[in-house]
């Protein structure tokens, strides 16, 4: 009788959030991925071995690089999606901040409380959630929610420039002490709207 090994330390949201990586970087060896995204070895193993049994990247001599299927797949999220990093924020009292914009994601925000939990489910602090509302930067979750532009108006100023948002999208901002941490926050508390 065979047993189960440990179960994995990572999340599906980590699959996506190292195909991002190798989209953006390609080709990345496992080395790097290890550095940039902090994930141990064997977790690392094991999801560039799902992503090639997705048919999504294929192994090279100086690291992984897409495959057809897998640019196919990058094109559609980078229609989807856009990822900035960002100093210090006075709404979040964090020096590194990840912004991950879900474009027309706005209508899966109830509370923004399921983005801050995935988030904290991997040891991060959380994440805050922002949807666009009549071209203003709204936070839900509150008896009548936080209009940004009012509570935070150089912090709402420096997201439109930076992501330049779209009425009905959604904006995830994982903040923490470095920032390796701040976008392992920001992707998983965004996948949660995929």
């Amino acid at each position: 009788m065979t047993t189960a090994g440990a179960p994995p330390k990572f999340k599906e949201a980590h699959i996506n959030w190292v195909f991002w990586k190798i989209a953006c970087n390609q080709p990345m060896g496992r080395k790097m991925l290890v550095e940039e995204t902090g994930l141990g070895e064997g977790s690392l193993r094991t999801i560039l071995d799902r992503l090639e049994e997705y048919g999504l990247v294929k192994s090279a001599k100086p690291g992984r690089t897409l495959s057809e299927d897998g640019g196919r797949v990058f094109q559609k999220l980078k229609k989807i999606l856009k990822i900035e990093k960002a100093n210090y924020f006075d709404m979040t009292g964090k020096p590194n901040n990840c912004l991950v914009l879900v474009r027309g994601a706005g209508g899966k925000v109830t509370s923004g409380m399921d983005q801050r939990d995935a988030a904290i489910q991997v040891g991060r602090g959380g994440a805050t959630t922002v949807v666009i509302k009549n071209g203003r930067l709204f936070m839900p979750g509150f008896e009548s929610g936080v209009d940004m532009d009012k509570q935070y108006p150089q912090d709402s100023a420096k997201i439109k420039k930076i992501l330049n948002p779209e009425e009905g999208d959604a904006i995830v901002i994982g903040s923490e002490n470095n920032p390796q941490a701040a976008e392992e926050a920001a992707w998983i508390a965004a996948s949660t709207l995929l």
